[in-house]
């Protein structure tokens, strides 16, 4: 069991930003055992030791010793469970990769490369890819084999476009794919019916294609940063969605009015985007706590404001707001933070707003 805790703090190093890691070890454990190392497994960080008894190998991590090739001797380590290369200037993987039937994760993060061989959707056993920070600009067909694949990590690579075969990834819960260069997601995306957290934040994304409704279980969306102009009437399907990130889509001015459905919706960002009116589409949400609509061009609060009973911190900075505020925004009994700067309110203005919400802090 220590192991199999050690492992999984080594896997989720990179995405303490997101949650907590021993909350991930705990949730994930299952997962591991899964991968059913036998006794006498040999753990390494030496290619040297691994070389003497490869049959024995279960994990070989060469992170970081600058390695400039594929270490060929690797493929001679067939019960290898876990590998990680990353953060070595290696340019290529071999297409024997694909013998190393009993990988569980295979981690080439922080590597220089370019494509991967389609034998990689031979490992059958994978359950984590982690391929951020390299100069990948397209995938294998082949990777919709990996039948078993948890997460895939794409993170800061330079990818236009994903095959379509990515929709037959159904055991996927993790996809992320920010910071490349996507112009579209393929329909087949909707087909990842576990999925929870989808990333494609910093691409260059227009739109985004129906079968996104498709989404049952995602729980976390993040797409900001993009060039979308609207959102498809399906997102409202998306109804098991916590965080919806859509800030920095400069042309994006308006939500569609299935966003009503997102009834666990709790954080929803939309800052920096092309706003001219309060999307009435969200005033029902009964869970929304947090929203981020600041940098935008709003300059009158409807009245159906008041539905967001439950919203806690609301941030209308750097909007031309009227300064006869709607009076359903002080209906808003659980408003904690409420951030007016950059709105042109005088303080006396804010003194009245403040009388009228004393359980509110007001930032101007």
């Amino acid at each position: 069991m220590f192991l199999i805790h050690l492992f999984a703090k080594r896997t989720f190093t990179s995405f303490k930003s997101l949650f907590n890691c021993n909350l991930l070890c705990i949730l994930l454990l299952p997962a591991l055992l899964q991968a059913q190392i036998p006794k006498g497994s040999i753990f390494t960080k030496s290619l040297e030791e691994a070389k003497k008894n490869p049959g024995k190998v279960a994990e070989l991590d060469l992170s970081g010793q600058n390695l400039t090739s594929f270490p060929m001797e690797i493929l001679e380590m067939k019960n290898l469970v876990f590998l990680s290369l990353s953060f070595n200037p290696i340019q290529e993987i071999p297409a024997e990769i694909g013998e190393l039937k009993k990988l569980f994760k295979l981690g080439l993060v922080g590597c220089q490369l370019k494509s991967l061989p389609s034998s990689i959707g031979k490992l059958s056993e994978l359950n984590f890819l982690h391929l951020e920070k390299n100069n990948l600009d397209s995938l294998p067909e082949s990777i919709g084999n990996l039948g078993k694949l948890k997460q895939l990590s794409l993170t800061e690579n330079q990818l236009t476009k994903l095959p379509e075969t990515i929709g037959q990834l159904d055991q996927l819960e993790w996809l992320f794919l920010g910071a490349n260069q996507l112009s579209y997601l393929p329909e087949s995306i909707g087909q990842l019916s576990v999925l929870e957290v989808l990333l494609a934040s910093r691409n260059q994304l227009e739109e985004l294609p129906e079968s996104i409704g498709n989404l049952k279980k995602l729980v976390q969306f993040g797409c900001a940063e993009n060039k979308l102009k609207k959102l498809p009437n399906s997102f409202g399907g998306l109804r098991a969605l916590q965080k919806l990130r859509l800030h920095d889509n400069l042309t994006l001015s308006d939500l569609p009015a299935s966003m009503a459905n997102l009834r666990k919706l709790e954080s929803l960002q939309i800052w920096n985007c092309a706003f001219t009116k309060f999307p009435t589409s969200i005033c029902q949400l009964p869970k929304l706590k947090v929203l981020y609509a600041n940098k935008n061009q709003i300059s009158i609060l409807p009245n159906e404001i008041k539905g967001l009973q439950s919203l806690e911190n609301l941030n209308l900075s750097g909007n031309p707001l009227e300064k006869n505020l709607n009076e359903g925004l002080y209906e808003l009994q659980n408003l904690k933070s409420l951030m007016l700067a950059g709105s042109g309110f005088t303080n006396e203005e804010v003194a009245v707003i403040r009388q009228k919400m004393p359980k509110c802090a007001i930032w101007q």
